[in-house]
This record gives structure tokens, sequence and C-alpha cells, in this order.
């Protein structure tokens, strides 16, 4: 049976359905291949769920949410699963990092055992530190389950790579050799894999090499007791299974890539890992296994043929490699190498020798056909793959000369007259310099990729290098709005630079491919690059406070950008449009068009503008009260992030933001306060700690536990927002500062609350002008103050001021009420007008008709009922 199993077949194999011979072809076949005993795996253990009594604990196989709890860890994302358990993304506290976190199948018979000795080698493997071994930090139980937190490594393990191009056999000699340094560490510790296959060599984005998953070693000397030849052969056909469905005896490995005497159920030393690491080098090497007699003979499997063909992915070899893995799979384990070092040794030996002959060979070739292939070498490289200087000139570059970007960005963040400014300039600088670093990499790295390697096609260059003008561009626009700074736009400096799209997004080949394609037209495409170059525009505008000027420049692009008839690029100004109106308070507007941005990026078919897309439609559904609806897009956001896999933490935690901020519109603080400290944990992976968006994330949390009535945690949230943006020299600072006002009021610290709302007020006054919506919350943070210290006649015109504000913007409806009912108990209480009061009252109430916050409603009810027979003026 050399094809993979249907569902069909899977699911007449684990009912017990399909004839004897046909049973026997695919038991040998889930001997042999991985793919097919994990579907196996998965579809009995669904089968095993499903047919669990009625109140039976429920399995927690694959099932762990995002959110929820191992221990300290929180997990963050799945990652993969397999016959040994799966392997989540989490959050580890103390490293403040992600890590990778396996949950081991290790319950039922027998458990408390296995727990023990998974423990032991756990630890055992945390105390090896060697760069070719993934480190291990931690190991625990949880339930009758063992976890183990270890290393994420960001990369892909050997088998894909393998799998995603042709390799040379030098590339995986050398790949080989790498996980075989970390295999010969282990030994030296006194640690045998037992289950060494290409799966469990992971390859870093940085070259790196490292073998993971020890969860089948053991301690050299630690007696396991014996199993027999027969229970090794049926372990053999069974070993995919979880218990729930087969009975045998202990697991051992991956029966494919086995040594003989670790297949017959003897003591295995580290001659066995030798043996594997052979077998996986041959598959390796020539795209199937070598044939294995020991395994042929149990399974009743039709022998492999041992120098199999190569295919047209794999590599092959010289004769001198072909004769190491022959003695590295000696079926009697005296025959073998003494030592994983002496293999290697072998390897780089050959490797070696290989080299010399190479370069003595180049070295006969004639001298002008050498130069000349010399020469056009270089010539890719330096003409063709490296960034123009004049490119980058316009944007950013080293020199602060008068005449430069960056001589004329440093002028004007010291001219915009905030005290901060060279701190500013520090920071701005840095992030710039940081990108247009990765920046170069990311160009050279695409360029010899098609011109000096030969490994990616014309037309992949193309989409790369697209994706590249665009992401330089981006930082053309905030470059060109920052040196029109003032002191609201510095403000905004560190925060819009940290905002910037990461390079590396022009490495992702897969969703570049996925969008729709620029127009065939030459001068259609020339008119979605120049309104392309106006979106970013609009957009840096934007991210340094001026949202009212971009917002009237992005209707006047409308009508240009619909005559493209290119839906990537009007799902891009939709979505702009949206928030903008979004950041003026026009939250009923923004969803209409972030609505329509979603159409758009659904036919553009663009997965990363969908899912921002729904994320912000979260926030504008839920701040309307609309909450059922709300909870709908947060499922379609998390749809499209799991279609698009592992990674988008931040795309991830802005989901989060946007379920606690509609949380608390329903008065669910507690949910909003688990929905925020999760956004703050990926937040804090994706970008560091200090990032601008963590202390968004802070100062939403500060707003939970303020309505919990936790007012001293309240507090330290808005001092951990206060911090960050303070450093960061932020206009943002000012709010935390106006709600930490608040709390202060809360907690009776008046004097207090009034020195932050005074500064506060100064502090927009200037920077956003008298007549901003924005100057309404230190007003009426500062009128409470007043009514709370009886100086109620000094708070009619500070809420008299911060409903005018709030009146003549289409802001937030509740946010008019607080202001009306505000006024209507300083009218009252400073003997004014008491008809006015009771009708402000009356209309801030009728607007909390449809809230979840109980708590406004009855503050509103108990003083409208305590004032019904009140004579009015």
């Amino acid at each position: 049976m050399g094809e993979c199993l249907d569902d069909q077949t899977v699911a007449s194999f684990l009912g017990g359905a399909l004839p004897v011979a046909m049973r026997e072809r695919v038991e040998a076949h889930l001997a042999s291949c991985t793919t097919c005993t994990d579907l196996t795996t998965w579809a009995a253990a669904d089968m095993a769920a499903r047919s669990r009594p009625s109140g039976a604990p429920p399995q927690i196989i694959g099932g762990l949410p995002v959110g929820s709890s191992v221990e300290r860890y929180q997990i963050l994302d799945v990652i993969g699963r397999g016959g040994m358990g799966e392997v989540y993304a989490a959050y580890h506290p103390d490293l403040e990092r992600r890590i990778a976190l396996k949950i081991v199948h290790e319950a039922g018979a027998r458990g408390e055992g296995r727990r023990a000795r998974l423990l032991r080698e756990a630890r055992a493997i945390a105390r090896l530190s060697h760069p070719n071994v993934v480190t291990v930090y931690d190991a625990g139980t949880f339930g009758d389950r063992v976890y183990v937190a270890m290393e994420l490594v960001d990369g892909m393990t050997a088998e894909d790579w393998l799998a995603a191009s042709p390799r040379t056999w030098r590339e995986i000699v050398d790949v080989f050799i790498s996980a075989g340094r970390g295999l010969a560490a282990a030994h030296a510790a006194g640690i045998v894999h037992r289950d060494f296959k290409p799966q469990n060599i992971m390859i870093g984005r940085d070259g790196s090499v490292r073998v993971m998953d020890f969860g089948l070693a053991r301690l050299v000397g630690e007696d396991r007791g014996r199993i027999t030849p027969a229970s090794a052969a049926e372990e053999l056909r069974r070993a995919a299974l979880p218990s729930t469905v087969t009975k045998t005896g202990a697991r051992l490995g991956t029966p494919a890539y086995m040594a003989p005497e670790q297949f017959r159920g003897e003591r295995a030393d580290a001659r066995a890992d030798q043996f594997s690491f052979c077998v996986s080098l041959h598959e390796a090497l020539h795209g199937v296994r070598p044939r294995l007699p020991h395994l042929d003979e149990r399974v009743g499997a039709p022998a492999s043929t041992s120098e199999a063909p190569t295919t047209s992915r794999h590599a092959g070899g010289p004769a001198w490699l072909r004769a190491v893995v022959r003695r590295g799979l000696s079926p009697e384990a005296h025959r073998r190498f003494s030592s994983m070092d002496d293999l290697l040794r072998a390897l780089e030996r050959g490797r070696t020798r290989v080299r010399r002959r190479t370069i003595m060979a180049t070295t006969a070739i004639a001298g002008a056909a050498m130069f000349v292939a010399v020469w056009n070498l270089a010539h890719a490289r330096r003409f063709e793959c490296k960034p123009p200087p004049e490119r980058l000139a316009g944007v950013w570059s080293a020199d602060d000369g008068p005449s430069s970007r960056r001589g004329a960005l440093h002028r004007a963040l010291l001219a915009s007259g905030r005290s901060e400014a060279p701190v500013i300039w520090q920071q701005v600088s840095s992030a710039l310099d940081e990108h247009v670093a990765k920046w170069r990499a990311m160009y050279q790295e695409t360029c010899e990729a098609t011109r000096v390697r030969g490994d990616q096609s014309e037309a992949v260059l193309d989409l790369r290098m697209r994706c590249l003008a665009d992401n330089l561009d981006r930082v053309r626009a905030l470059t060109d709005a920052l040196v029109k700074a003032d002191a609201r736009a510095a403000g905004q400096a560190v925060a819009a630079a940290g905002d910037l799209t990461s390079p590396a997004v022009c490495g992702d080949v897969e969703r570049l491919r996925s969008q729709v394609p620029l127009p065939g037209d030459e001068s259609t495409r020339r008119r979605v690059d120049g309104l392309r170059q106006q979106l970013n525009d609009l957009r840096a505008q934007r991210d340094i406070g001026y949202s009212k000027a971009a917002l009237d420049r992005a209707r006047g692009l409308k009508r240009d950008v619909e005559a493209t008839r290119y839906a990537p690029l009007l799902a891009d100004l939709l979505e702009l449009h949206g928030l903008l109106l979004a950041d003026l308070g026009q939250i009923a507007e923004a969803e209409q068009l972030l609505k329509k941005a979603y159409v758009a990026a659904e036919a553009g078919n663009d997965d990363a503008t969908r899912a921002e897309v729904a994320s912000n439609l979260i926030y504008v559904t839920g701040m309307q009260g609309r909450h059922e609806e709300s909870n709908l897009w947060a499922d379609v956001a998390n749809a499209i992030l799991e279609r698009l896999g592992p990674g988008h933490l931040r795309a991830r935690a802005w989901v989060l933001q946007g379920q606690g901020a509609m949380m608390i519109t329903r008065g669910d603080f507690e949910a909003a306060r688990g929905a925020f400290e999760l956004s703050i944990a990926l937040k804090t992976q994706a970008l560091g700690a200090n990032h601008s968006d963590n202390a968004i994330g802070f100062m939403s949390l500060g707003l939970a536990l303020k309505g919990l009535g936790k007012l001293d945690a309240a507090l330290a949230a808005e001092d951990r927002a206060l911090a960050i943006w303070t450093a960061q020299g932020s206009y943002w600072a000012m709010k935390a500062l106006n709600n930490r006002g608040e709390i202060l009021t809360a907690l009776g610290r008046y004097r207090e609350a009034d020195d932050s709302f005074q500064r506060v007020l100064q502090a927009f006054e200037k920077e956003v002008g008298p007549d901003n919506v924005d100057v309404a919350y230190p007003l009426a943070g500062l009128g409470a103050v007043k009514l709370a210290t009886r100086a109620s006649v000094a708070a009619v015109p500070l809420f008299e001021r911060a409903l005018r504000l709030r009146q003549s913007t289409k802001t937030d409806p509740s946010l008019v009420a607080e202001a009306q009912f505000g006024l209507a108990r300083a009218l009252w209480d400073s003997g004014g007008d008491r008809a006015r009061a009771r009708s402000l009252a009356q209309q801030a109430r009728a607007t909390y008709e449809n809230s979840h916050d109980a708590t406004v409603r009855r503050q509103l009810d108990d003083w409208l009922a305590g004032r019904a027979g009140a004579r009015a003026n």
C-alpha cells in the first residue's frame, strides 16, 4: 500500500471493519508513514472523545484553548500534534518570552510510573546546554499528564526543510553533522534520545540546527525492564494509536527508525541513536528509508531497496558517504562506530576531502574563464543585490548633514518645543536605523535568491521587491510627516516609528502569492502605485495624530481608487477611512466603511487585511452595545488567524484588546481583565515590554480593574502605561494620567486627582487646542473632584464646557451622558436651574437604558427618585 490512507479507510480500520488482509496492509503502511500515523492518532482520539460516557471528564488531547493556563504558563497558540502529545506556544512569565510547551500523552494504566520517568528525563535534559539541542526550561505535571517547557525555535523540521526545495548532498550532510553534535553532547551527559528522526531536527530561520523531543530518552544505566519480541512487533503495528484504542506495551520510539536491539526490547545505548541517525540521513539523501530486515520480518512488509533511486527532491551522495551510512546501519551494534563522535569525524573527513578536491579543481580552470565567472558573481552582488544608495538617501540614511532627511528630522523634533525632544530623537532615530537595516538585509536576500543562488523565480522576485518598495515608502511617508512635526506630532513620533511594518513580511512568499495580482495594464499599475503612496502619506498623518486632516484627503481619494478596480487597494483605503472616522468618534459611520473594507479584502483574497478589519469591527460594534455581533467578528478574526497559521501574535493581541473593550461596555469587568492581561502577554512577546501597544493594554487593564473595585491595582496598571508613554514623550501619556486622576478621585485622594486633571487640561489645550473633544476628559474629571469636595458652583462651568465639546462631535453617547449627569448634579447642588438638571439626568438615563452598566443606571435612578418631589425653579 504505497498511497496514503483516506478518511474512510482510517475509520474502517479503527472500527475493526477491514478484512484481515487489508488490515495487515494498513498496519504495515502505518509503520512507515508518519502522515498517516498522525491522521490515525487524531481520528482515534476523536472517536474516543465522542464515545465517552455523559458526565465523564473530557480528554484534553488537542483541546487547550488560547488563554488557558498550564501551571504558570499561558497558552498562546497550537503549534502541532503528534502521537506523543500536543505542542503549544506559551508565555513564560519569568523569562518574559514565548516558549514551546509540550503536553505528553501518559495517562491511563501505569501512568504514574511513566510520569515519574518522563519528569526525571526532562529534568536531566534541562541540565544539558548545547547549541545543537533545544533548551528545556522546566517540566511538571498537569492533571494526569506531563508537560515540558522548552525553547521555541522559529523555523521548520528537517522533514519540512527537505520537502521545501531540492537540497544538495553537501547541504544535507552539513545539517546532519550539526544535529549529530547535539546527539553526541546528550550521549556525553548520559542521555540517549531513542526517537531520533527528521521530524525531531529543527532548522531555524537563522540556519541553526537543534535536536528536540527527548521525550523518549532515558538515562544510561537506568533499568527499564524488558519487552518481548512479540510485544515489540505489536507495538510497531499500533505505536501511533492512543491508549484508548490499543492496549500494548510501553512505546519505544518511532518503529521505522529503530535499531534492531531497540526493536527487540533489549537495552539500547547511544549506538541505537547512531542507527536512527543513519536511517534518517539515508532517507534525507535518497528520498526513501533503507531496507531494515528486522522491520520487514515483523510486519510482513515488502522489503525496500537499500539504494533506492534518488528522487527529484533529494541529492544522493558519493561512495564514501554511502559507506559511512552503511556502517552506522549495521544490525549488530558492535559493528557500528564506537561513538557518535567517531561517526561525525568520518562525515567531517569526507566532507573536508570533497571541499579540498573542489578547490584544487577550481584552481586548475583556465584563468580567463575563472575571472569572468568571479566577475559575474561580484557584478550580481555589487550592482543588483545591494540597494542603490540614492534609493535610501531620500528616505533615511546615516548622514546627519543639513541636506539629509535624517538631519531635517533631527532639527524638526528639536524645534517642536517638547522638553523630551532629545529623548524622542534618540528613540525615533534608533527605530528607523533598525528598520532600514532589516530592509537592506531583506532586499539583498531577495535579490540573491534569484540573481545569485537561482532558487527563486523572477515572478517571486517581482512580488517581494514590490512589497519592499511599499515597505520603504511607508518609512518615507513617516519621515515626510515628522519633518513637519509640531509638539503634537513629536509626541506621537516614537509610537509611529515602532508601528512600521517589519520588512520580514516581504519574505512570506505564500501570502504574497495568495493576493490578487496587480492589474496587467501598465498605466493602471502606475496609478495603483501612486495611489498607494498617497495612502501611505495618510497612514503616517494618522499615526502622528492628524486624523481629521487625513480624513479630508481620504474622502478625496475614493473615486480614483475605485477607478483602478483593484480590490486590495480599495480595501486599504476603506479600512483607513473607517479608522479615521473611529478616531474622531464617528463610530457608526466607521462601522459601515469597515464592513465595506472587509468585502473588498475578501475580493482581493487578502487574509491579513481581513483579520485587521474584523479586529476593528469587534471594537466599533461593541462600542455601540451590539455585543453578539462584536463576538461574531471576534470569531471571524480568530478563524482567519487560525488559517494563517502560527504566529501573528500582534494581530491576536488586538483581537483580545477589542474583546476586552466590548466587555467593559457590557459591564463584564472580570472577563475584560482576562482579555487585556492575555493581550499584554502576546504584545510583549511580539513587540517587547515597552512598546506603545502595551501602554494601551495597561491603560485598558486599569479601566477593567477600576470597574472591579480593585483601585490600587488599577492605579498600578495606569502607572505602567504612563511610564511607557512618558519615556517616549508621547501625547498619550496624558490620557493615562487622566485615567489615573479618575482612580485617585474614587480613592478619595482629591488633591492628587485635581493636580492630575489640571496637568492633562493644560497639555491638551496646548497640543490639540481648546476646542478638541479630548479636552472634555480632564474637564469632566475636574468637575467630579469639585462635586466630591462640595464645590458644586465651580463644577458647573467645567461640565458645561465638557458637554458642549462632546455634543459638537459624534462621540460615544455614553460620554455625552456622563457630562449630562455631572452637570445635572452640579446645577442641582449649587441651586441652579433644577428643571434643566432633572431634564439632563433623564436624557442621560435614556442613553443608559440599553447599557449593561448597571452601576450608572442605578445611580441615575436613585438620583432621579430622590429629587422627584423637589420643587423646580
